[in-house]
């Protein structure tokens, strides 16, 4: 192994010593990589950890905390854990299509940045203006992965804004934080739109997903069938 065994670790990445071993032809890393997570997320959740790390205390309980007891906020991400997705199988699915239309602009995805205050506190740069000032608020709150997204179309909304997790983003690496907030959630949408059968966002309808309410009338009419 060429140059030194810390040169090949992303930038930020932890430079804390670690042992090398061959085992059956593979190298294993054994060490400690706590950090190695700070420099490539894979999911928009570890950028509030990464924007943890980065911004002063004050300004960080500014942007994540909820009011008073926080269980609107708390609530607002858990209801979407609660919706289940219905899937279709034997659907072409080898061309898809996330864009669509909100008020007569078509745009590359049903996710959009959410007007939110005080974003110098996060970046000296504030928020990207990746969508021009141009975009309606629809649903706001509790989005944090691309299948929240597909759920809340499914349920009747035109688009999604993400709030929090952009300023994260945007905390932890500028603008690059921003635009890997919006490319993860649209990539993960797009799998999600393919595992239920949906090429085209149009095709997402209510009956790709069943809330909580789909499944007490389901009991309440087996109850009614079987009296």
């Amino acid at each position: 192994m060429k140059g030194s065994a810390e040169s090949w670790l992303p930038s930020g990445a932890s430079r804390k010593p670690f042992k090398i071993h061959a085992c059956d032809g593979y190298l294993m890393f054994m060490s400690v990589f706590p950090v190695l997570m700070a420099s490539e997320p894979v999911n928009v959740n570890e950028f509030q950890e990464l924007a943890r790390r980065a911004l002063p205390k004050m300004y960080y309980d500014f942007f994540a905390a909820g009011a008073e007891d926080q269980h609107t906020l708390r609530e607002n991400v858990e209801a979407f854990s609660r919706i289940t997705f219905l899937p279709r199988i034997l659907v072409d699915v080898s061309k898809m299509d996330t864009s669509t239309t909100i008020l007569g602009y078509k745009i590359l995805s049903p996710i959009m940045i959410a007007p939110t205050g005080l974003q110098k506190m996060a970046h000296p740069e504030g928020v990207v203006q990746a969508v021009g000032g141009r975009v309606p608020v629809l649903l706001d709150g509790g989005v944090r992965r691309g299948t929240d997204v597909f759920k809340a179309l499914a349920l009747g909304a035109q688009a999604v804004l993400v709030g929090r997790p952009v300023v994260f983003g945007l905390a932890a690496m500028g603008e690059q934080g921003v635009r890997r907030v919006i490319e993860m959630l649209k990539d993960e949408f797009e799998i999600t739109m393919a595992l239920s059968g949906c090429p085209r966002v149009k095709d997402i309808s209510r009956s790709h997903v069943r809330t909580e309410q789909d499944r007490l009338d389901l009991v309440v009419t087996q109850y009614i069938l079987i009296s």
